[in-house]
């Protein structure tokens, strides 16, 4: 493995962020670290991503990886005109903030009027790269502990070999090349820091094969010393399932199928929660939430995909008064076409926009009077929160459900159809009224599972990853184009569309972001960005 090293620039940007100078003086002075309980509470504020790292008045929001809904093919822009016209008092014009990842734009953190926010998320994901490094690299030195330090520090070794294989792998799939299992050695991906020095040698990218590596040593690190540590029941803190979970995903993206249906099969515990007896229609309840007994693990910060899907009517005292809130995004027309009455998800996930047909995502519950009515039954519902559902990063967390269409795909591509459709079936039994006919073929198989997942995974960060491996995958590649319509709100009109063409070696540049400039200058010229234009029209009607 090629062994990089983060440029000084980024380093030290990077290390006064979260942990402060702390850690540039953490490095030479381990006086702050005394105890295993230390390592805890370091780990606890500065390795997790938590609900205090995010601040709502942010646009793009850092922490929060809304922009994972806009990116792929599951949302439209949304402008519409009310009673009060065009950009009602109290709108968000979410569409100005987040035009440049909706136009796949080369500068996407700047939005449509020209400001430049600059990228939220490079700097923490280095900043907790840098803060696990450091307790791992401390972890060794604890010797002759009691029993129950034992247990503790084998946890907390675990959980930060957890998140940082976490960490990577979502810098993997946002800024680097999606692995490629026949040219595993590309110089595409991110820079891998495994050690708490700091070191001021220029930086190259890494393989995208020796990434995923370590993503999986790392995995593979965190089961083992979790086996050997104390528990923390709080679904905020990883465990040994979260652990296989992740790698049951991390195998099949690198089409290592045998391995994902292991993986898999060692996550225990957890249920499907079953819509088909249990919930009700109409009820307005949140399906992401604490109480979900498909909860694997939870970062706790708030749900983005609330702040951009907001189409709604505020509901004042009767008569209810039709202020839409304008300027936002709803679900992407061909997703909203996958659902239908007999599939309890409808209900479940999305609520209709009072006055148009137009779903809005509610997986998690906004906790406002949103006036809208359910998809199937028709009927006015508010959407609530269900065992502290705001607390949900949807983006950022894992539950069950995903851990079997991990498993049903990869019986699938390895043409196993029994043990596949048994996979399936377990899914589509607490979905549905009726459930589907399985296809027998292979391919018609792992197509099924595919919508399957796209249906019940939508809005939770997976699909824009999802449409980046199916290019690439050796089994059953998928080449998707998506195209993003947006409106001219002075017109209150369609206006043009941006199409982002399949992923591919010469179009990948739009289905990454781009490095932060000054990560680019530090380490010319041994890093450059991707042309990103390269796979991006622009058509205007």
């Amino acid at each position: 493995m090629r062994k990089a090293y983060l440029m000084i620039g980024v380093a030290l940007a990077v290390f006064c962020a979260s942990c402060g100078d702390f850690l540039d003086e953490y490095s030479q002075n381990k006086t702050y670290v005394n105890s295993v309980s230390d390592l805890d509470e370091l780990l606890l504020g500065d390795g997790y991503i938590l609900a205090s790292d995010v601040n709502l008045s942010d646009y793009p929001g850092r922490n929060l990886f809304e922009f994972l809904h806009l990116l792929s093919d599951e949302s439209r822009e949304v402008i519409l005109r009310n009673s009060y016209g065009l950009n009602p008092p109290g709108g968000d014009k979410v569409y100005v903030a987040n035009r440049g990842f909706w136009s796949w734009a080369q500068e996407p953190f700047t939005n449509v009027i020209g400001t430049v926010a600059g990228d939220p998320y490079w700097q923490p994901f280095y900043v907790r790269i840098a803060c696990l490094n450091n307790i791992l690299d401390e972890a060794k030195g604890f010797t002759d502990l009691s029993d129950r330090d034992a247990q503790t520090l084998a946890r907390v070794t675990g959980e930060a070999y957890f998140l940082r294989a976490w960490n990577y792998f979502m810098l993997a799939n946002l800024y680097g090349a999606a692995y490629d299992k026949s040219n595993p050695e590309d110089g595409a991906s991110v820079i891998l820091k495994l050690t708490p020095q700091v070191v001021f040698d220029k930086a190259f990218r890494d393989h995208t094969g020796d990434v995923y590596r370590q993503i999986v040593s790392d995995l593979k690190e965190a089961v083992a010393h979790f086996a050997g540590g104390d528990t923390k029941d709080a679904q905020y803190r990883a465990n040994a399932s979260a652990a296989w979970a992740l790698l049951s995903r991390v195998y099949l993206y690198m089409e290592e199928y045998s391995l994902a249906v292991e993986a898999a099969d060692e996550v225990e515990g957890y249920a499907l929660f079953n819509l088909a007896v249990n919930y009700v229609p109409g009820s307005g309840k949140s399906f992401l939430n604490t109480a979900s007994p498909e909860v694997i693990f939870i970062q706790g910060a708030y749900g983005g995909i609330a702040r951009l899907h907001k189409g709604s009517f505020f509901l004042y005292s009767p008569p209810p008064t039709p202020l839409i809130y304008a300027d936002c995004y709803g679900v992407a027309e061909e997703l909203q076409q996958l659902f239908d009455a007999n599939d309890i998800r409808s209900s479940a996930f999305f609520a209709r926009t009072y006055g148009s047909d137009i779903f809005m995502c509610r997986k998690v519950g906004s906790g406002s009077n949103l006036y809208e009515t359910d998809p199937i039954t028709g009927q006015n519902v508010y959407t609530t929160d269900v065992g502290s559902s705001e607390s949900f990063g949807e983006c950022i967390s894992i539950r069950y459900a995903e851990v079997l269409l991990n498993k049903a795909e990869a019986l699938a591509c390895l043409n196993e159809i029994g043990p596949a459709t048994a996979a399936i079936r377990e899914l589509l039994n607490t979905r549905y009224v009726a459930a589907p006919a399985v296809p027998a073929g292979q391919m018609d198989l792992i197509a099924f599972i595919r919508k399957e997942r796209q249906k019940e995974l939508c809005f939770e960060g997976h699909r824009w990853f999802d449409l980046r491996r199916y290019a690439v995958n050796s089994v059953a590649p998928v080449a998707t184009t998506v195209v993003h319509e947006y409106a001219d709100p002075a017109m209150n009109a369609v206006a043009g569309c941006y199409t982002l063409r399949p992923y591919s070696a010469a179009t990948r540049g739009g289905w990454l972001l781009p490095l932060p400039s000054e990560v680019l200058d530090y380490n010319f010229p041994n890093i450059t960005n991707f042309d990103r234009e390269a796979g991006v029209t622009q058509t205007i009607y």
